[in-house]
Formats: C-alpha cells, structure tokens, sequence
C-alpha cells in the first residue's frame, strides 16, 4: 500500500521556499561572519544581530508553513484510492473498477533529496508529485509528497498490478 500526505495549498510551495532561502541566508551569514567576529568585537554584535534576526524569521516562516502544511493523506493499493483525514476517517474513495485513467508524473522525488532538488525550490521550480484520476465524474489532482524511497517503490508495485487489471495508466 502506498502513503503520502497531500498538499491541498498551493501556498505551501512558496512558503517552503522562503524557508529553504532563509536557511541558506542562514548558513551563509553564520558561516562568513563566524570568522569575522573573532577578530573584531564590532562583527561579534552585527553577527548576533543577523543571526537572531533570522532565527525569528525563520520561526515565523516555520509556523505559517505548519498552518499550510498537509493534514490529509493519500492511500493507494491495487483497488482503490483513499483520502484519509487527520483522525483516521474517510473523506473520499475510489474504487479503481470506476477509473477511466490515471496520470502521473514520469518521475517522482523526496523533497529535499539533493542540492539540485534545493536550487530549483529556490529558483520557484518546486519539483510536485502528482496523480490525476479521470473517472466518470470528472477529474481529480492531488498533489502529495513522498516520504520515502520504500513509498515510490510501493507505487510502483501499485501502478504494475493497475496495468494488469487493464486500468490506463500514464507516467
């Protein structure tokens, strides 16, 4: 079976971001003036200055993305998909007998995998895992991240038995 949380905000991708350029921004003034205070007392002030400044910046950051962050999740295995919410409860299912074809994207990734994954966040190139569900009643997107290697390779498992039951899927 496979798990993944949905991002049900677009807002999230721009807040993640921030955080990811703030923690750059971070890296580099502790980094740069961390050599520089030790031999002046003036750059031991500015150097505290900066740092709580961004470690404020950084919390706020921090709590506007846990309020955008996902609180429902995706189930998936060889017969149906789910939307489970924060409690456990069923929001929505699909039975994958009503499903006319599902699309996903060639490529699937763990946020924060490397330095490439990070530099495109930053350019606004966030890298998105989605699934598109056309059935009968229309079509349905869900963004989600992947927490794991084990959870790509449980898709995968997935997307091979829905091509033997004759379900169309795209990647």
């Amino acid at each position: 079976m496979f798990k993944a949380k949905i991002i049900e905000k677009q807002e999230y991708y721009k807040i993640r971001r921030k955080v990811t350029l703030a923690g750059f921004l971070a890296i580099f003034v502790v980094g740069f003036l961390h050599n520089m205070f030790l031999f002046h007392l003036g750059f031991l002030v500015i150097y505290l200055a900066l740092a709580v400044s961004i470690v404020v910046y950084l919390i706020k950051l921090r709590k506007e993305l846990i309020s955008v962050s996902p609180v429902n999740h995706i189930e998936i295995d060889n017969n149906k998909i789910r939307i489970v919410g924060k409690k456990g409860s069923v929001k929505n299912e699909i039975q994958i007998s009503e499903v006319q074809e599902i699309k996903l994207k060639s490529s699937l990734s763990i946020q924060d995998e490397n330095l490439n994954s990070l530099f495109a966040e930053m350019k606004g190139k966030a890298f998105k895992n989605q699934i598109s569900i056309k059935t009968e009643h229309g079509i349905e997107k869900f963004d989600f991240i992947l927490d794991s290697h084990y959870m790509i390779e449980q898709l995968k498992k997935v997307i091979k038995s829905w091509k033997e039951q004759g379900i169309d899927v795209t990647t």
